[in-house]
């Protein structure tokens, strides 16, 4: 095999496998709507548990106490930066900033419109986020519905304890609590 046609076949070689590649990689938007699924489920396991084993005034608890750091603990496990966001914060630390409000606004309007929730995504130099919405549910309302009907006189002393400035209340079923936000380095690709 001359140098000419043995050039051609490694080129021809190295197309292949890029696009092989290529075939089988996830768009970012896949991958975060994986990730803000798994922490979903895995801070909705917890929280199960802990309602179950301390009630609901427990949970609360096990919120305040170990929310974050397990968001934390994924973020390491999964090589993100990942948060939950919020237009109306139970915890300062969840406060949506500018651009989060303008894409949480936007899932409230698909909300009302009967619209699918579709996932946002925006590239930076650095990085690639992805923003995926967090609806309410039953669970969700024993804490964050409307102090008259849902949350028990217990909780909202409990949840006034720990939260003195809570804006996370009224809140009934299928509503746009907040979003999870999945930031991936382009280094990290």
């Amino acid at each position: 095999m001359n140098l000419k046609t043995f050039t051609i076949s490694f080129l021809v070689f190295l197309i292949f496998i890029q696009c092989k590649k290529n075939e089988t990689e996830k768009p970012f938007i896949e991958i975060g709507k994986d990730i803000a699924q798994q922490a979903k489920a895995e801070l909705g396991k917890n929280l199960k548990n802990a309602i179950e084993s301390k009630g609901t005034v427990g949970a609360i608890e096990f919120c305040n106490l170990k929310a974050i750091s397990l968001t934390d603990e994924l973020s390491q496990k999964l090589k993100v930066k990942l948060k939950r966001v919020t237009d109306k914060p139970r915890n300062p630390a969840n406060a949506a900033n500018e651009e989060e409000i303008k894409i949480i606004e936007k899932y409230k309007e698909q909300i009302l419109k009967k619209e699918n929730l579709i996932p946002v995504t925006l590239q930076t130099d650095k990085a690639q986020i992805g923003y995926y919405p967090i609806e309410t549910n039953t669970m969700c309302l024993q804490c964050h519905g409307d102090l008259e009907k849902n949350i028990s006189k217990e909780v909202s002393m409990k949840l006034s304890t720990l939260y003195p400035v809570d804006k996370a209340i009224n809140y009934s079923e299928n509503q746009i609590r907040g979003m999870w936000v999945v930031e991936r380095s382009k280094d990290l690709k």
